[in-house]
């Protein structure tokens, strides 16, 4: 019975006005998007200097990472994403990861960077969170965003 009550929970009430492919849509945008994330904290981590800046940002990504998966699992997203396989898509982490190796950056414009993939991604959460998704799916977006929002207030700390 609880798995049952589950099972509805996660999948979509008409009454909501999304369908079901809808709602994988705005899930499959967030999970991207926390992927997208990791790779800019990747990036900063390799510019940050060794310190309490490198540890914050290693807490996050893995705190993405672990968004990321529990969305794919959750909600049974694909893991591989088509674009990774694109030429373009290579080429750019490529040039991304030059820039990271050849451009040394100060701590304030790690933080900058970070902080602004991560204000983005609480953007992509907040207005997930505005579209009429099932509880249970709203519930596990709130709880991320909420964790997303602390992170932000980390880096303002760490600022100060």
């Amino acid at each position: 019975a609880v798995q049952a009550a589950w099972e509805r929970m996660r999948h979509a009430d008409p009454a909501l006005g999304l369908s079901q492919t809808q709602i994988l849509a705005v899930l499959q945008g967030l999970q991207r998007l926390n992927l997208q994330t990791v790779k800019s904290l990747q990036i900063a981590i390799a510019q940050a200097p060794a310190g309490l800046l490198q540890q914050m940002l290693q807490r996050h990504l893995h705190a993405f990472e672990a968004a990321s998966a529990e969305l794919v699992h959750e909600f049974a997203l694909p893991t591989q994403d088509r674009s990774d396989r694109l030429f373009p898509a290579s080429l750019l982490r490529g040039w991304e990861s030059i820039k990271s190796v050849m451009a040394p950056q100060s701590n304030e414009a790690v933080l900058d960077a970070s902080e602004d993939a991560e204000r983005m991604l609480l953007m992509a959460y907040r207005a997930a969170l505005r579209e009429g998704l099932p509880e249970a799916a709203r519930v596990i977006l709130l709880r991320q965003a909420m964790a997303v929002q602390r992170g932000i207030e980390a880096l303002h700390w760490l600022r100060s």
